[in-house]
């Protein structure tokens, strides 16, 4: 693909292909954070488009960039290759080796199909309306090989006994023949007028608890318990891959000091402006005295957000603990319970009978 040309027009540029430009233009620091903020799906897509971009005319980026509504743009031009591709991997995901190998090996390998790939630029209602009226096994299909960002904003769009009878087929979906990818892919291509981006998925509750644990505290609720009442066995193994919140209370000093120094304070306040003083005690004494006092005033000060507001925060600060969690940076697993708890926990044992009186 090469995007050189005169025209500064912009719309027929996919999402992907945005946030690929974006990429190769921004500055190596704005670049790290913005990582921080993606799951390994959104680097894996945004990275096989820089590698096939080839040269962009200053025309786009320009485009690009001021329809982003950010300054930066050089103006100069920008060259996507598997070179690019590799430099900018490796100077910004430091640390994560394997995965940028397993990327470079993606996109170096056969080239996969990339026929789901403008998905994300149809609004979740109108999809979600689309699947309402085919068949939950076809829609099943389709939410299968969409991202779980997107795919979980799809889902809550759904009536809910369509949304539990469509979760149940995801959990069950077998390995789908190619060629009903393709006649899928062709019928919503002439519905919806668009091409479509295939990826593998992994454990099917694991991906099941990705998904439900994207959407709001409401909609989590009512999507659990829809599917619960009609496969509580399936329910139950989505629940054991769900990590919320309220779970970083139970991971080690080490992994919440790794996921400080990473993650926005400011965001992280407002996660914990409704969690008691145990959650938010777990983040201050892992703090020094002086970061400790600072985030206590900020916690402090003032009114409540709502609920919503708050569960956002939540959901940044868990996507990005996951996140350093597949890059190796942390352990999600609960702690051990220290020696002296373990040995308070255990059954006394009974005291020795006194000797009899003589």
């Amino acid at each position: 693909m090469s995007l050189a040309q005169s025209s500064p027009d912009i719309k027929r540029l996919s999402g992907p292909e945005r946030a690929a430009i974006l990429f190769l233009g921004l500055q190596q620091e704005q670049i790290s954070k913005l990582m921080d903020h993606l799951n390994e799906d959104e680097i894996r897509t945004i990275s096989r488009t820089m590698s096939r971009l080839g040269k962009v005319d200053p025309a786009i980026v320009e485009a690009v960039f001021a329809d982003f509504g950010d300054s930066a743009a050089s103006g100069g031009i920008i060259v996507g290759t598997t070179q690019t591709t590799e430099r900018l991997l490796r100077s910004v995901l430091t640390g994560r080796d394997e995965l940028v190998d397993s990327i470079l090996q993606e996109i170096s390998g056969p080239p996969k199909s990339n026929t789901w790939e403008r998905v994300t630029t149809v609004e979740a209602k109108r999809l979600a309306d689309y699947l309402g009226n085919e068949h939950p096994q076809v829609a099943a299909v389709v939410l299968s090989q969409l991202f779980a960002d997107y795919a979980a904003q799809v889902l809550s769009e759904l009536p809910a006994a369509a949304a539990a009878d469509i979760m149940v087929r995801l959990l069950e979906v077998p390995a789908i023949n190619r060629e009903i990818l393709d006649d899928v892919e062709r019928a919503m291509r002439n519905d919806l007028g668009m091409d479509l981006v295939q990826d593998k998925k992994k454990d099917p509750h694991s991906y099941m608890a990705d998904l439900i644990g994207r959407v709001n505290g409401d909609t989590e609720t009512r999507l659990l318990g829809s599917l619960e009442s009609i496969s509580p066995e399936h329910a139950a193994m989505v629940r054991k891959h769900m990590f919320t919140f309220a779970d970083l209370i139970r991971i080690s000093q080490a992994s919440i000091q790794a996921l400080l120094q990473e993650c926005d304070k400011s965001r992280l306040a407002v996660a914990l402006k409704l969690s008691d003083e145990p959650a938010r005690q777990k983040f201050l004494s892992n703090m020094s005295e002086r970061q400790a006092k600072m985030f206590r005033e900020e916690l402090e000060s003032g009114s409540a957000p709502r609920k919503p507001e708050v569960e956002e925060a939540q959901k940044e600060i868990v996507l990005l603990a996951k996140a350093l969690s597949a890059a190796g940076l942390l352990s999600l697993e609960p702690e051990d319970p220290p020696a002296d708890a373990a040995a308070e926990a255990a059954p006394a044992e009974p005291a020795p009978a006194k000797a009899a009186a003589a």
